[in-house]
C-alpha cells in the first residue's frame, strides 16, 4: 500500500486520507479539534437537518461551525427536497463551508421515513437531483461570500452512502456513478446495507465494487470496522479505496487517528494512551467545549464523551454512575478530579 499524500477532494487537499465521520451530537468543534490533533485529515460537522436549517432553527443553525481556523470546513446535510437542499447548501457555503456532504447512508428510521439518509438509495433520480441542487446552491453561496470579501472558491459536493437497502438491492456502484456524473467530487461508502445496521462484518468486496465504478474519477473512502492500523491497511489493500472514514472507533478514542496516521506512513503503531493522558483529554475536551456552548449544555452533553474516555480505567463503573447524577460544570470537574486521584498503578489503558 503506497502512502497517499496531498489527496484532493474538490479544492480541498488532505494531509492524510483519513476522515472523521459526521456523528449527531458528537462531532462538535471540540471533539473534531481533538481528532485533528491526533492526525485526522478531515472532520465533518454533525449531521445538519436541511428542513431545520432553512427554517433557521437556532439549534440546527448552531451546528454549522468550523473546528478551528486553517482547517477545512466541511458540513454534512441530510434532506430529501431539492429546493430545500439548494437553499441549505447556499447557506452553509455562504458561512464558509468548503465541502458539503449529502447523507445518503443514515439507517435511522426517523431519518429514512422522511425520505432522507439511506432511503435515497431507493430513489436514484431524486438522489441525482439533490446533488445538482446542492451544487447550484453552493455556487450561489460561495459567490455571495466572495462578494463580501471572502476568497473566491468552489465548494465541493460529496456523498456518503451504504451498499444498498438490503442484500438484494446493493446498488451502490451504479448510484455512485450517477452521482459523480451529476457533480459529486468524492464518495464515501459504508460497507453494510441498511438492513444490517451496524451488525455483521463490513463487506470489503462491496466497497471495492464502488471503487471500480468511480475510483478513477473521484476519491472513494471506505467506512466500517476500521479501528486500528491493521484494519486500516486491510481496508485500503482489499478495496483499493483512496482513504477511510472512521466513526464509532473514535468514540472516546481520538488516539485512533494517530494509529491510522502511523499505518498510512508505514510507521510503528504508537503506544496506547496512558491513564494520565485519558484524564488530560477529558479536561481538554471540557475546556474546549466551554468555549463553544453554555455551561448547562456542556454539562449535559459532555458526559457521554467522559464515559467513553474512561473505558479501561480502574473504577470506571463508579465514575459512570457518578456522571449520571451531575448537572453542573463544577460537579463534572469534581468527578474528573476524583478519577484522577486514583492510583495510576491501579488503572489500565485500553489499546487503540
Amino acid at each position: 500500500m503506497a502512502p497517499v499524500t496531498g489527496l484532493r477532494i474538490g479544492e480541498v487537499t488532505l494531509e492524510l486520507p483519513i476522515q472523521l465521520s459526521p456523528l449527531a451530537s458528537i462531532t462538535t468543534p471540540a471533539f473534531r479539534l481533538l481528532c485533528e490533533a491526533q492526525g485526522c485529515g478531515l472532520t465533518w460537522t454533525e449531521m445538519v437537518s436541511v428542513p431545520g436549517l432553512v427554517r433557521r432553527h437556532p439549534k440546527i443553525a448552531a451546528l454549522v461551525r468550523p473546528s478551528q481556523p486553517g482547517r477545512p470546513f466541511a458540513v454534512q446535510l441530510v434532506g430529501s427536497r431539492p429546493e430545500e437542499m439548494e437553499t441549505a447548501a447556499a447557506m452553509v457555503a455562504a458561512a464558509g463551508a468548503e465541502l458539503i456532504d449529502l447523507n445518503m447512508g443514515c439507517p435511522v428510521k426517523k431519518v429514512a421515513k422522511t425520505g432522507g439518509g439511506v432511503a435515497l438509495m431507493r430513489q436514484p433520480d431524486l438522489a441525482e437531483e439533490l446533488v445538482r441542487a446542492a451544487r447550484e446552491g453552493a455556487a450561489r453561496g460561495a459567490a455571495l461570500s466572495s462578494s463580501q470579501g471572502a476568497p473566491s472558491r468552489q465548494v465541493g459536493i460529496t456523498v456518503k452512502m451504504r451498499l444498498g437497502w438490503d442484500k438484494d438491492s446493493q446498488n451502490a456502484p451504479e448510484l455512485a456513478a450517477r452521482l459523480v456524473a451529476s457533480g459529486a467530487v468524492a464518495v464515501t461508502v459504508h460497507g453494510r446495507t441498511r438492513a444490517q445496521g451496524f451488525t455483521g462484518s463490513v463487506d470489503l468486496p462491496g466497497i471495492r465494487r464502488v471503487v471500480e465504478a468511480v475510483g478513477r474519477l473521484v476519491p472513494v473512502f471506505g467506512n466500517g470496522d476500521v479501528r486500528d492500523g491493521p484494519s486500516y491497511q486491510r481496508m485500503r489493500a482489499e478495496t483499493g479505496c483512496h482513504g477511510v472514514m472512521v466513526g464509532r472507533a473514535a468514540l472516546g478514542n481520538p488516539w485512533v487517528f494517530a494509529a491510522l496516521a502511523a499505518a498510512e506512513r508505514g510507521e510503528a503503531a504508537p503506544r496506547p494512551p496512558s491513564p494520565e493522558e485519558r484524564i488530560a483529554i477529558m479536561r481538554r475536551h471540557l475546556e474546549l467545549a466551554l468555549k463553544e456552548d453554555p455551561e448547562p449544555v456542556v454539562a449535559r452533553e459532555i458526559r457521554k464523551h467522559l464515559i467513553w474516555y474512561s473505558r479501561g480505567l480502574a473504577r470506571a463503573s463508579e465514575f459512570r454512575r457518578l456522571l449520571q447524577t451531575v448537572s453542573t460544570i463544577a460537579q463534572v470537574s469534581a468527578a474528573v478530579d476524583g478519577l484522577a486521584l486514583r492510583s495510576p498503578g491501579e488503572q489500565g489503558a485500553r489499546p487503540t
